[in-house]
């Protein structure tokens, strides 16, 4: 495996089966629990060819932490699968530098990402206290896994009739009850809010945990440690899951969620402004965020009505307004308006037809007198031409 200078490797699941497999990249291995299966002999048969065995354990010894590295599964490991034919799977991941949270006592914004006590993957020193504190919106989930666990051993404490009130109790019980395991020295702890999820310590599969939880309380990761040690740590990986609920408008609510959907609706007879529907499906895409927003809520029918009533009370008033202007208009009498349209001007236009026909009958009269002159004028001289004619 290698990861290059400016990354490591973060084992996310690592094993070994028999089982032939078409994709080994694309389907992470589950371990088949419930089988159905026809024949005793076909179980005999299966449960011969078919191993599984998870070796993150070994291969977190050689790998995780580091930039690159080299695993085989061996015969100089404890297998417990004997048949040498199958395949070993391993999923990591190549974690950059920047996105491990390894400093303590701090508040992790991010939405993914690792957590690592200073010093991992060589050491760990004293720290009486080192936590981390994961926070989600509502509607978000937060899921922790410990990919790699490297501490001191636990010790077993076995109750003793001194540790019970009624010891006579306490000595039959004792000899039922197993060894208490207790990580006194170091240990790594997830906390929901003040309650202790679950503490471990030592180098198992079984500290190599997975929680999810909702964000009704923070989530704290808290490693202590008493002394120094040449031991690894832990390495761990966090993701903020699901999409937060979205806040509701002034007359919408939720209806109802889930992981994936969610139904909005508006109140009463409101309708969203953008759609004019009452509800709406809002669906969570990547598990990160909503395919759509909340809109106001409206009432469109009041709306509509207003707007009539309005337009219908300043159409009436402007009625009423030209109505009456009209009636003043018609039935007001003003004496000054009334005198100029009904006397003067019919006046002055009879003065002015009565000039014109009198200019016209005197231009008529001069043209007549004239022309009567100058027939005179023609008689006169015909008279005094016709004497001379008779006496040659």
């Amino acid at each position: 495996l290698d990861c290059g200078s400016q990354s490591i490797i973060g084992i996310h699941q690592a094993y070994f089966t028999s089982k032939r497999q078409e994709n080994h990249t694309c389907h992470p291995s589950s371990l088949i629990e419930h089988e159905h299966i026809e024949d005793e002999d076909d179980a005999k048969l299966i449960n011969h060819s078919y191993c599984y065995e998870d070796v993150r354990i070994s291969i977190n010894r050689r790998c995780s932490g580091l930039r690159n590295c080299n695993f085989t599964y061996s015969d100089e490991m404890e297998k417990q699968c004997s048949n040498p034919d199958g395949v070993l799977i391993v999923q990591y991941d190549c974690v950059r530098i920047e996105k491990i949270n390894k400093y303590c006592n701090a508040k992790i914004t991010a939405t993914e990402g690792y957590i690592m006590q200073p010093g991992y993957p060589k050491y760990y020193p004293k720290l009486p206290e080192c936590s981390w504190s994961l926070s989600a919106a509502e509607g978000q989930t937060i899921n922790v896994k410990i990919l790699h666990l490297h501490l001191s051993a636990a010790t077993e404490v076995v109750p003793t009739p001194a540790d019970h009130e009624d010891k006579f109790y306490a000595i039959g019980v004792s000899q039922l009850i197993k060894p208490i395991i207790k990580c006194d020295r170091d240990s790594l702890s997830v906390f929901e809010g003040n309650l202790k999820l679950f503490s471990v310590c030592g180098q198992s599969l079984d500290g190599l945990r997975n929680v999810k939880t909702d964000a009704s309380n923070d989530l704290v990761v808290k490693f202590q440690s008493s002394e120094l040690a040449p031991s690894s740590g832990f390495l761990a990986y966090f993701k903020i899951e699901g999409c937060p609920d979205m806040p509701a408008g002034e007359h919408s609510y939720l209806v109802e969620r889930n992981d994936t959907a969610a139904i909005y609706a508006c109140r009463n007879d409101l309708v969203f402004n953008d759609t004019l529907e009452n509800t709406r499906f809002l669906y969570c895409i990547r598990n990160h965020h909503w395919s759509n927003t909340l809109s106001p809520c409206i009432q469109v029918v009041e709306e509509i009505t207003s707007i009539s009533i309005l337009s219908f009370t300043a159409n009436e008033q402007n009625l009423e307004n030209t109505t009456s202007q009209s009636l003043n208009e018609s039935y007001t009498y003003s004496p000054e308006p009334r005198f100029t349209e009904d006397i003067m001007i019919p006046c002055i236009i009879i003065v002015i037809l009565i000039l014109g026909n009198s200019i016209i009958i005197i231009i008529i009269c001069v043209m007549r007198r004239n022309k009567k002159e100058d027939k005179e004028e023609d008689d006169e001289g015909e008279d005094l031409g016709e004497p001379s004619n008779a006496n040659p």
